[in-house]
């Protein structure tokens, strides 16, 4: 049980699990080096910090663990999601989440779904209109509907990015008491995302976006909306080259097709598909702009 687990428990296995994954995936050419111990030194402390915190997260809360890594497949965790579209096409969509937990009461099922991220994240809802952050909208209604199907009532109750990191703490730290030291690092690791107000979220998670949980179906909803809109361009044979930028950004940045696709803007009809940030309340009010 997780309020069994001491802190020097937690950060004893996770230098040990940290040293068996890296020694068993590097040649002793790498695990001899100097440079190895340093970085392993840095991983370790790493995965002391977060691994703690994720243990904290369970000791302070209602909500227990659903599942790691959950699976839609044919032999996951749940069913693949299908979906049908317009001329009769059932589509079957197949993936993972890092992990989600449940509150369950006498009012029903809260799910939280976490993505793990090794950058620092957070929901942006111009990104959802424009369909290319939609994994955790469509994955988190999938699990819900995938419990109501198991005869057990399941409402969203957040959707979290984790920053895997260690914290970097500004001042002079030999001055700061330790109590202090350890609450910079909680508020530095804290998740974020979008959280229902209805529910009871514990306050080392979400420190922002609170909405209603009638706006979190309109938001699943309108994530849904867009992987059908994809899909039907895909099926009707549509394989123009369209990426967006924020004119900080864009979809080509780190995409691996670039050698094939050879998007360029000095060709007439190669154009990104510019966004601009949304704020919470625009996003919602476009949705029911969209809906009405």
């Amino acid at each position: 049980g997780w309020t069994n687990i001491t802190e020097e428990f937690c950060h004893q296995k996770a230098e040990e699990i940290t040293y068996s994954v890296l020694t068993e995936n590097l040649s002793e050419y790498y695990t001899e080096s100097e440079r190895y111990k340093y970085l392993f030194g840095k991983i370790a402390t790493s995965m002391k910090t977060v691994l703690w915190s994720i243990t904290e997260f369970y000791q302070e809360s209602e909500y227990v663990s659903l599942g790691y890594e959950i699976s839609f497949s044919d032999n996951g965790d749940f069913e693949p999601i299908e979906i049908e579209l317009e001329n009769g096409t059932k589509v079957l969509l197949r993936g993972k989440v890092d992990r989600a937990d449940v509150r369950r009461t006498a009012d029903g099922n809260f799910v939280s779904i976490v993505d793990y991220k090794s950058g620092d994240k957070d929901i942006e809802f111009e990104k959802i209109v424009m369909g290319i952050q939609i994994q955790l909208p469509v994955y988190i209604d999938a699990i819900c509907k995938g419990l109501e199907g198991k005869g057990e009532t399941a409402v969203p109750a957040a959707m979290l990015y984790y920053h895997i990191a260690s914290p970097v703490i500004s001042g002079d730290t030999s001055e700061i008491e330790y109590e202090k030291l350890q609450k910079s690092i909680k508020d530095k690791l804290k998740m974020k995302g979008i959280y229902n107000e209805g529910c009871a979220i514990p306050s080392m998670c979400v420190v922002k976006k609170g909405a209603t949980g009638n706006n979190l179906d309109k938001l699943c909803k309108a994530a849904y909306k867009k992987v059908v809109s994809s899909l039907e361009k895909i099926v009707s044979g549509d394989i123009s080259i369209n990426p967006v930028s924020n004119n900080k950004t864009t979809g080509c940045d780190y995409c691996p097709y670039s050698n094939i696709c050879n998007f360029d803007t000095e060709f007439n009809d190669n154009r990104y598909r510019y966004y601009k940030d949304m704020k919470m309340e625009e996003f919602f009010a476009y949705v029911d702009e969209m809906d009405s």
